[in-house]
């Protein structure tokens, strides 16, 4: 039997589910928890755990098997509202949108001074849009590129900015923008408004992703997670090729 957990924070099990602290050099989050049960009288034998920065594999023993008192615990009464379950190997019916070369759909969000920002009031040419979230290793490893892109081009050439999709609040917001050094706009908004924000770009709930857009207001590139020097390179190439 395996589990595999995809959140943006790494699970341990400690008697329950426990969420790790952010790790900025883990990129990705994924625990993955591996249990061997034997033929002979379905009981575990063997479990291994499985996460980018370590991997351990152990023997069962010494369990309990269904103790008085406890009661019965059946799986799916825990799963979100949302969980779909489908079989391994088995390709999802969903369509995936292709957003480039689309009209990027226009949005009002707010800056950390309270001031309201939107896409059809920014007058650059080319605007780097960044979905992001705090907490997030991959963003937080982005923000020295995104720093060095609002320094190196006019603004009259390209715009920075980076929206806060996690729902955190705005003192949160604040804090994280003065604490890592943040020069480039970073945006919040209701929770509304962010739902209605992701799901007119069609970007689920992964981050970071980065919107490159056009003097036309079209979507030129999509960019989905960050990898130092890769992503900033393809990035950049892009920009360039636009202005």
């Amino acid at each position: 039997m395996e589990l595999s957990i995809h959140t943006p924070y790494q699970v341990e099990f400690f008697g329950k589910a426990c969420y790790m602290p952010q790790n900025p050099y883990i990129y990705d989050p994924t625990s993955i928890y591996k249990i061997w049960i034997s033929k002979e009288n379905d009981m575990p034998y063997r479990y291994r755990r499985e996460m980018q920065h370590s991997i351990s594999e152990d023997i069962c023993s010494d369990f309990v098997y269904n103790p008085s008192g406890k009661g019965k615990i059946v799986a799916e009464d825990y799963y979100p509202a949302d969980y779909v379950r489908r079989i391994k190997g088995e390709k999802s019916q969903k369509a995936t949108v292709d957003m480039t070369g689309k009209k990027a759909p226009d949005w009002t969000l707010t800056d950390m001074k309270g001031q309201k920002v939107s896409l059809s009031g920014i007058k650059s040419k080319v605007i780097l849009l960044q979905f992001t979230g705090i907490g997030c290793g991959p963003c937080k490893i982005s923000i020295p590129f995104l720093n060095r892109l609002k320094k190196e081009y006019a603004v009259n050439e390209l715009e920075v900015l980076a929206v806060e999709t996690w729902g955190r609040s705005k003192s949160s917001c604040e804090a994280y923008v003065k604490n890592q050094g943040i020069e480039y706009s970073f945006l919040t908004a209701d929770k509304e408004t962010i739902a209605k924000l992701i799901n007119d770009y069609q970007a689920g709930s992964g981050v970071p992703q980065f919107y490159l857009i056009g003097k036309d207001r079209t979507i030129i590139a999509k960019f989905q997670g960050y990898a130092e020097k890769t992503t900033d390179t393809e990035i950049e190439k892009k920009i360039k090729a636009n202005l």
